[in-house]
């Protein structure tokens, strides 16, 4: 989550552990005066592999790398096409969150082939004078 004041900051924000609101901290503050230009908006993608930086996008288009050491930005130049790359899928359900649709599925199947056949049956017999 980023938390951008009108003034000078830009606060980033993670969760540490999901459905806590105490685990809420901040990540850093970048200062928005490095950018040296307006800020339509801005979300983090992921870090560097050093930990030291982290991969912004700014505006839905442009790719800067943020030093947290030095507090400088630097833009990534060389990709074409950035709107239409998507790095990832945001959920709140963590990826080995154990789901079992199997029965609610079955519940449902079971029920709607149950009503159709009720309807269908009365429909023949009422059509063709039929008794069941």
């Amino acid at each position: 989550m980023t938390l951008n004041y009108e003034t000078t900051e830009i606060d980033v924000w993670v969760m540490k552990q999901y459905g806590y609101r105490d685990s809420w901290c901040k990540l850093f503050t970048m200062v928005k005066s490095c950018f040296h230009l307006p800020l339509k908006s801005l979300r983090p993608l992921g870090y560097l592999s050093d930990g030291k930086k982290v991969l912004l996008r700014v505006d839905f288009e442009k790719l800067f790398l943020y030093d947290f050491r030095s507090a400088q930005v630097s833009y990534v130049e060389g990709i074409p096409d950035f709107h239409d790359v998507m790095f990832s899928v945001g959920s709140l359900v963590p990826p080995s969150f154990p789901v079992d649709n199997s029965r609610k599925k079955e519940n449902r199947t079971s029920k709607s082939k149950r009503s159709f056949s009720f309807h269908r049956d009365d429909f023949l017999s009422r059509g063709f004078k039929l008794r069941l």
